[in-house]
């Protein structure tokens, strides 16, 4: 009987001493300089819960890119105070992985997972195979390069002298071709530097430098050329004004530039194939730059998605994407339950992307998404 009560007592006494799991505080910072380095021989940097204070505020994250969607209903992205987050989709979108660590330059789908370029003190191409976790099956180090792009089954690394095709082997990532371009930069010195955007299509890749502070200029390299003399294929006018990204349907390439105080909007359209300028359509200062990250334009092979604001709130127009005339086709409705009243969407190949407004609890982000296929557009207000 003595030693049963000493083993009660003992059990207590290891329950009710335990730790209690701190609170955690996800506070967007400033500045990732107090972000640490990742010690390939210490994986303590994946426990989500390690280095972390307490905070009684809300949980806020802020992403740095709209959401990458992946297979299996799962996306990543990134927030600069954060980390990389990793979630599923649902009602909302809910963080399930954080990874708190240094810079992600870029994100990209790849096979089953993702893919992503890392800055701690080196550039890494990192590859997930599974979509649902934040340890990489394999790594590329130090290409050197900031972005990277889906290229089939390939990936394509966007660098300032070099790009470079790689693929995945049975044990690792490999540059599989290097294509030089160092020839350029004496003529366009602004190659591969942020925050150059880049649109691949096929086996063309279109690039929008700064040539110059406040002017943009679009580049269109051909990934199938034997020599360099003959991979940069096409190059637009120099053009006055800010542009947040380029985008591309089927036929056309977008950029939009924004120009003066309030901004005056217009949109670039450029046909693929030749290369050159279609039309330009003069776009109200009433349209803003979405929010959402990356580009004021979003565009796929049947829509141009652009950002609305008025006193009502923020819509987004859809315009036709299979011709050079401004025809405006309606506005993107929000699909869901409890539809927020101001909200913002984001075209993602097949889906849209919703952000909104909503303060939500974590791991619960202001993010949904719907099929392209089952949206019906609301009448235009142009």
């Amino acid at each position: 009987m003595k030693n049963l009560l000493l083993s009660l007592l003992a059990l207590c006494w290891c329950s009710c001493s335990s730790p209690v799991e701190p609170a955690v505080d996800f506070g967007i910072h400033d500045s990732s300089d107090d972000m640490p380095i990742l010690d390939e021989g210490n994986d303590s940097y994946l426990d989500s819960d390690a280095d972390v204070e307490m905070g009684p505020d809300p949980i806020t994250v802020v992403l740095s890119q709209p959401p990458v969607l992946l297979s299996d209903r799962r996306w990543v992205s990134y927030d600069d105070g954060l980390g990389t987050l990793v979630g599923i989709e649902g009602e909302r979108f809910e963080v399930t992985e954080l990874r708190r660590d240094t810079y992600v330059r870029s994100i990209v789908a790849y096979k089953s997972g993702y893919a992503l370029v890392r800055q701690s003190e080196t550039l890494n191409l990192e590859y997930y195979e599974n979509p649902a976790t934040i340890v990489p099956s394999k790594v590329l180090p130090e290409p050197d390069c900031q972005r990277v792009l889906s290229y089939g089954e390939k990936l394509l690394l966007a660098c300032r002298e070099r790009l470079l095709v790689v693929e995945e082997t049975l044990l690792d990532l490999r540059v599989t071709r290097t294509i030089s371009r160092a020839s350029y930069l004496a003529e366009y010195p602004q190659i591969g530097v942020a925050p150059a955007s880049y649109v691949l299509r096929d086996d063309t890749l279109y690039e929008q430098i700064a040539p110059q502070p406040g002017f943009k200029q679009v580049l269109v390299w051909n990934l199938l050329a034997d020599t360099e003399d003959d991979l940069l294929v096409g190059v637009s006018d120099s053009i006055e004004g800010n542009s947040q990204g380029i985008q591309a349907s089927e036929d056309f390439i977008y950029m939009p530039i924004a120009v003066g105080t309030p901004k005056e909007s217009r949109l670039y359209v450029y046909s693929r194939n030749p290369f050159e300028l279609a039309d330009t359509w003069e776009v109200s200062a009433q349209f803003g730059d979405n929010q959402t990250g990356g580009s004021s334009v979003y565009a796929n092979d049947d829509w141009v998605a652009i950002p609305y604001r008025n006193f009502l709130g923020t819509f987004t127009l859809v315009f036709d994407a299979t011709s050079t005339t401004m025809t405006c086709l309606g506005v993107i409705p929000f699909v869901g339950s409890n539809p927020p009243t101001d909200f913002r969407s984001t075209l993602a190949g097949d889906q849209i992307l919703y952000a909104t407004e909503e303060v939500l609890d974590y791991p619960l982000l202001p993010y949904t998404s719907s099929p392209v296929a089952e949206i019906q557009l609301a009448d235009c207000p142009l």
